[in-house]
């Protein structure tokens, strides 16, 4: 009985990590998320419209808009934003060639994040 229910456990397993690589390969294999926060930049006004739109009003280019998968703004949680990366990284765990990037200026909670 023990062994049956081991064998149940790991196709259960397998059959999980090949629904998360599903999941992932229909998002796409490249995916861009923001986390917006309250810059120092004067300059410029980031704008957070909807969970996939930043418009940004710079006093020099005028406005731009900028599109991503998916948008965190300033008062998203270390929680939110780490649930967004938990399938990706849980390929990595289970053996798949992944990569996470992060990037920004420098002390504004990339490291963090």
């Amino acid at each position: 009985a023990l062994t049956h229910m081991i064998a149940k456990y790991r196709l259960a397993i397998e059959r999980s990590r090949e629904l998360n690589r599903q999941v992932h390969s229909s998002e796409g294999n490249v995916r861009v998320i923001c986390r917006a926060s309250h810059g120092p930049n004067a300059g410029s006004i980031a704008n957070i419209r909807g969970n996939e739109m930043v418009s940004i009003l710079d006093s020099k280019i005028g406005s731009k808009d900028f599109r991503f998968d998916v948008v965190h703004g300033p008062s998203a949680t270390q929680k939110e934003v780490f649930e967004e990366l938990r399938r990706t990284l849980m390929l990595s765990v289970e053996g798949s060639n992944v990569s996470v990037l992060g990037f920004g200026p420098s002390g504004t909670g990339k490291t963090h994040t």
